[in-house]
């Protein structure tokens, strides 16, 4: 998948659907990490749209984003750190469980250091501006 041409939101959502309907309830949002690569607001809007079509995922309109973004934190692969940090430096809401992964991806030291430092920056920020 490239940045050029993203997989379109409604076939991930269908793919990570699959992921549920054969049990891989730890990994159905592996699927989805290439949400990422779209525009965070695009996104919400069109998750939210489009959800309800799919089995297993009709309930999670509003928690989604928010899981992908963490699953892709927790993944510590470099590629979907990056995509994750650029949606929460673009404003995504950050949870505290999304909080306490970029503290960690702050101090792994196989994540590129720019990345690192970008995940300092946003851990720390809200407790800046308090």
């Amino acid at each position: 998948m490239s940045l050029d041409k993203p997989a379109s939101i409604e076939v991930l959502l269908s793919r990570a659907s699959e992921s549920l309907a054969a049990g891989r309830t730890d990994l159905y949002c592996l699927p989805l990490l290439p949400l990422l690569e779209h525009p965070w607001s695009k996104v919400l809007a069109e998750v939210s749209k489009s959800v309800t079509q799919f089995k297993g995922l009709e309930d999670k309109a509003d928690s989604l984003p928010t899981e992908v973004v963490t699953f892709a934190l927790e993944s510590q692969r470099p590629y979907w750190v990056g995509l994750a940090l650029a949606w929460l430096e673009d404003g995504f809401p950050r949870s505290g469980r999304i909080k306490e992964e970029l503290f960690s991806i702050s101090q792994t030291k196989h994540i590129p250091q720019q990345k690192r430092h970008v995940a300092w920056k946003l851990h720390h920020e809200n407790e800046e501006r308090a």
